[in-house]
């Protein structure tokens, strides 16, 4: 079970001296079990991504944990994730992503948004890599 997978992944209680290769372990099940869930796995990029259609909850201000959003994961790699918005995510900015809607407990993950565009009228794409180290 997913749940399983990730069990010790909350990162929301660690120290903030946590290493590099903790973070990288947790994105590391993050994906994997995301992967055995929904198996729908691209090949088009040097790093393997998974198409996804699930929601999660994003924190614009890492600080300010009251002002949730809920938005779509459209995809995601070791490296990064895809997310589709109902509004512009300013680029170049840092986000806290909390995956608990979509695998059932939380597991939240900063990521540093690198691009943002609209698709069409009122719908955003927008790309982001994980931080697994300050």
């Amino acid at each position: 079970m997913l749940r399983d997978r990730l069990s010790g992944a909350n990162t929301m209680t660690q120290a903030p001296q946590e290493t590099a290769n903790v973070q990288a372990e947790v994105i590391k099940r993050l994906v994997d079990g995301l992967a055995a869930k929904h198996a729908k796995l691209s090949e088009q990029r040097t790093i393997t991504r998974l198409a996804l259609n699930v929601p999660v909850i994003i924190y614009e201000k890492i600080t300010d944990r009251e002002r949730a959003r809920e938005v779509w994961a459209s995809d995601i790699s070791r490296k990064g994730i895809g997310l589709l918005t109902n509004h512009e995510l300013r680029a170049d900015r840092h986000i806290l992503i909390d995956f608990e809607p979509a695998i059932g407990q939380r597991c939240c993950i900063r990521v540093h948004l690198r691009r943002c565009e609209e698709l069409v009228e009122g719908i955003f794409r927008s790309g982001g890599t994980f931080l697994t180290s300050e």
